[in-house]
């Protein structure tokens, strides 16, 4: 099957899906998160300096430069990222 790469890994015993695709909208990139039971919050890290993030669950902090998303919200959710 062809299609976009998935990566399967274990972050502390909690396992991941991670997919990334293209932006149609010009550079940047979306990474697709599946995560199976977390036991609590989890967090993405994306330098801030020109970036313009936005995630389907949780929030984006650009001054921490992280995006949390609550456990019960992450069985799927898309954080897109494009340079401004």
């Amino acid at each position: 099957r062809i299609g976009n790469p998935a990566f399967l890994y274990e972050v502390d015993g909690v396992k991941v899906r991670q997919t990334a695709t293209g932006n149609p909208d010009g550079p940047g990139m979306t990474y697709g998160f599946e995560v199976v039971d977390p036991p609590e919050d989890v967090f993405f890290k994306v330098s801030p300096h020109g970036l313009r993030v936005s995630t389907t669950a949780g929030e984006w902090k650009p001054d921490d430069g992280l995006v949390r998303v609550p456990a019960d919200e992450s069985d799927e959710f898309f954080i897109s990222i494009q340079s401004i």
